[in-house]
């Protein structure tokens, strides 16, 4: 999604009403904030990845995941991570001790 303030302007300067730019916007921030979730439980497990990795751990697959939010379903992948002579860990929100 483009950035937000200039997707603002366009639907302020497209609508005829406050009222219908509001039904817009009642559109969009779910849309927006969908997207903000997904870009951020990305980050996370990215730098968990790494944090894993220097204490022994590979990759050991990837699955997808459906969270119901108020804002909507969010889809993401996290990683399942596996350590010889460990039980498996999925990374997302959850470091190291």
């Amino acid at each position: 999604m483009k950035d937000i303030i200039p997707t603002i302007v366009e639907i302020l300067k497209g609508s005829d009403t406050l009222l219908e730019a509001e039904l817009r916007f009642e559109q969009l921030i779910p849309e927006f904030l969908q997207e903000i979730f997904k870009k951020t439980l990305d980050q996370i497990d990215k730098e968990l990845i790494n944090e894993y990795k220097e204490k022994g751990y590979e990759i050991d697959r990837k699955e997808k995941r459906t969270i119901q939010f108020s804002f909507g379903p969010l889809a993401f992948e996290r990683r399942r991570m596996r350590k010889k002579g460990e039980k498996a860990s999925f990374l997302l929100m959850k470091p190291l001790a």
